[in-house]
């Protein structure tokens, strides 16, 4: 029996329990956060809500967000054999780095980041020394690459690269065909002008394919996330648009 067996076995079900776009297109209808939060906590869109209430501000939608995200990732790493384990763990930090790349530059902190547990402390140390409190960290195999200047976008993605290739047991040539097939994307999409959500459904679907291809591989666990990657952004955009733009009742 594959190692993989286990792990495929639950994200094969939770890849079946993805909500469709017939119930997309009737999410994105609904007016007003308890409406749609009521509608959704019916499909498998659940679990992104968790403690997600109509009184949720905008920073509490997204801060419950990056937890159920970081939960997913622990989760699917937890099932995983356990050589590939540190490799699907470090999938994690992707959902906290652009915030800490931003307060490695010298950004001041907003007030929201000064009371989110997982930005705190780096947040509230003078600029000069936040590169010191990132070594200490969950991120200090990055420390190396983004401590000694202001890192831009290019650099944390090849130092995340180079951190996540290390953890592999083994090479394995179809996640760094997955790794180069992202990197196009996100660079046709930087220049594209056609419509950005049909673009996501393009890599959704490609995604898709890549999941199913990869059965009983680490493929399939890497699509898997990505594929839960982009669900979560759509669940993100439907939240912020009615908790930023939609008054409640009354």
């Amino acid at each position: 029996m594959s190692a993989f067996a286990y792990v495929q076995a639950r994200l094969q079900a939770r890849y079946g329990d993805r909500v469709g776009e017939s119930a997309w297109q009737s999410l994105y209808s609904l007016i007003g956060l308890d409406v749609w939060l009521e509608q959704a906590r019916a499909t498998a869109l659940r679990r992104w809500l968790v403690g997600v209430t109509p009184a949720s501000s905008a920073h509490e939608v997204e801060r419950l967000l990056r937890a159920r995200m970081r939960d997913t990732v622990s989760e699917v790493a937890t099932a995983t054999p356990v050589a590939w384990r540190p490799a699907v763990a470090w999938t994690g930090v992707l959902i906290d780095l652009p915030a800490i790349v931003d307060l490695l530059s010298g950004w001041n902190a907003p007030p929201w980041m000064l009371t989110d547990p997982e930005y705190r402390t780096l947040a509230l140390t003078e600029p000069a020394f936040r590169s010191r409190v990132l070594l200490q960290g969950p991120l200090a195999p990055l420390g190396a690459a983004l401590s000694d200047r202001a890192p831009s976008d290019a650099d944390w993605r090849r130092a995340w690269l180079d951190e996540w290739r290390h953890r592999f047991p083994k090479p394995e040539p179809r996640l760094e065909r997955l790794a180069r097939d992202l990197e196009t994307h996100r660079a046709n999409f930087l220049q594209s002008t056609t419509d950005a959500w049909a673009a996501r459904r393009e890599l959704a679907e490609r995604a898709a394919h890549w999941f199913r291809r990869g059965f009983l591989t680490p493929l399939a666990v890497f699509a898997f996330l990505l594929l839960q990657a982009l669900e979560l952004e759509r669940v993100r955009a439907e939240l912020l648009k009615r908790a930023l733009f939609e008054s409640g009742p009354g």
